[in-house]
């Protein structure tokens, strides 16, 4: 959410956080992780995918991060997004500001 707030993405920005509202997904029983590693389910029409990937190239490009990749950096987003762009199966984000990952 952050990254696309950064960018001016307000429509991206807006679905992410509709969708980290919702209810988790079910946590598996051996999953010990923190809440932060929760997963929601995430449907974006195929332009919006194409938009969000367009934006995580942007933010690499220009060195942006956010309160919870600043240590890590982006590294994965890119192949995350791309991966979901080109697929039309389910998608994840977790709760954690800027993190997202897909599930095959």
């Amino acid at each position: 959410m952050e990254l696309f707030q950064q960018l001016d993405e307000g429509e991206l920005s807006q679905r992410l956080m509709e969708t980290l509202q919702a209810p988790p997904l079910a946590t598996p029983a051996d999953h010990r992780g923190p809440p932060a590693t929760q997963m929601h389910h995430l449907e974006l029409l195929p332009s919006q995918r194409v938009a969000a990937l367009a934006a995580m190239q942007r933010a690499v490009s220009e060195g942006l991060t956010t309160s919870g990749t600043a240590r890590r950096g982006l590294g994965g987003f890119i192949a995350a997004w791309q991966e979901y762009a080109e697929y039309p199966g389910v998608t994840a984000v977790s709760g954690e500001v800027g993190d997202v990952c897909t599930k095959s």
